[in-house]
């Protein structure tokens, strides 16, 4: 399909956020699913943990291939379906997920230390700034710099592909 470089990376732009959008408002819900057990530290979410996160991230990149393929089953253009694909990897790694998360708790402002993303990639600046947890300006920098290498990567697969 062609349409202009604006209007693909508005498409495709809108689409990755509202994908992430959908996963920051299951995170929500799975925060007060454990809520009604214990809270998190509690018995319950120490045995549940790694159960509920193999779901949600298993769901999450389904749904994320499932989206890919329908554009392109639909729009039959493989630069909006692979950059659906890379473009909300990537925006997921760089951190939008959970800046949205915090959002919708009401919460603008990340947490000063954020010790659970160290073993992740949203943990790759804050490494590099030389942090020991995941912190705000580190996250923020790495969101900064996903969405700038994003509109890169999306930019690159229109006129390419």
């Amino acid at each position: 399909m062609n349409v202009s470089t604006k209007k693909y990376l508005k498409l495709v732009g809108i689409t990755i956020f509202l994908i992430i959008l959908f996963f920051a408002y299951l995170d929500t819900l799975g925060l007060a699913m454990f809520a009604t057990v214990g809270g998190y530290g509690s018995e319950t979410h120490k045995t549940l943990e790694l159960e509920y996160l193999n779901l949600f991230w298993t769901f999450a990149y389904g749904m994320i291939i499932a989206v890919a393929l329908m554009f392109y089953y639909f729009r039959r253009d493989k630069s909006e379906a692979i950059g659906i694909f890379a473009g909300t990897i990537l925006m997921l790694w760089s951190g939008l997920e959970d800046v949205i998360y915090y959002c919708m708790l009401g919460q603008p402002m990340l947490d000063a230390s954020m010790p659970w993303l160290m073993n992740t990639p949203l943990s790759l600046t804050s490494r590099i700034l030389g942090y020991t947890t995941v912190t705000p300006i580190g996250l923020y920098l790495q969101l900064i710099i996903g969405t700038i290498i994003t509109y890169y990567v999306l930019k690159y697969l229109k006129n390419k592909l």
